[in-house]
């Protein structure tokens, strides 16, 4: 039982703090069911969530409309034809980028 509260532990240091917390239903399973039923389908639940967040979220977005300016953008043919390497190409961009995931990533580290 304790490994399986110290993974969702673990697991909520970084990412999405919903989807980390998806595991609290296949942990409370292990600690109140036998341990052979969480061994046998447990381990599935935060699996079935994920998944039903991805085609609500897959929903949401193929419903919401593009800004205006986006689509005049894309219109005039102004848009960016590889957007990762314009953003990360450049060593100021991707060093940016480095400081801020680490710089949260330790912040709750110290937290936790």
């Amino acid at each position: 039982m304790r490994p399986a509260w110290k993974s969702l532990n673990a697991s909520s240091r970084t990412g999405d703090p919903l989807a980390s917390r998806s595991g609290v239903p296949s942990a409370a399973s292990c600690a109140v069911g036998a341990q052979w039923a969480f061994k046998d389908w447990g381990w599935r639940i935060p699996f079935i969530i994920s998944f039903v967040l991805l085609v609500v979220s897959m929903y949401i977005r193929l419903q919401m409309a593009e800004s205006p300016a986006f689509v005049k953008m894309k219109e005039e043919g102004a848009h960016s034809k590889a957007p990762l390497r314009e953003a990360f190409g450049q060593w100021k961009n991707a060093k940016i980028a480095i400081i801020a995931l680490l710089g949260l990533t330790a912040g709750q580290a110290v937290v936790w």
